[in-house]
């Protein structure tokens, strides 16, 4: 059985064009994001991971 894995990504463009231009992620926003999609939860900054360590 295989790994499963899903994005959800808010954009203004093409998705895939503009994930080949991000950098770094902004922790401080993208709490922020998190805190209006979620009202009401716990939202928490903890260190950055990459895809490949992440867990």
């Amino acid at each position: 059985m295989g790994g499963k894995t899903g994005l959800l990504a808010y954009a203004d463009g093409e998705v895939p064009g503009l994930l080949r231009q991000v950098g770094a992620a902004a922790p401080e926003r993208t709490a922020a994001l998190m805190r209006r999609l979620y009202p009401g939860r716990a939202i928490e900054l903890t260190a950055g991971s990459d895809l490949w360590d992440g867990r």
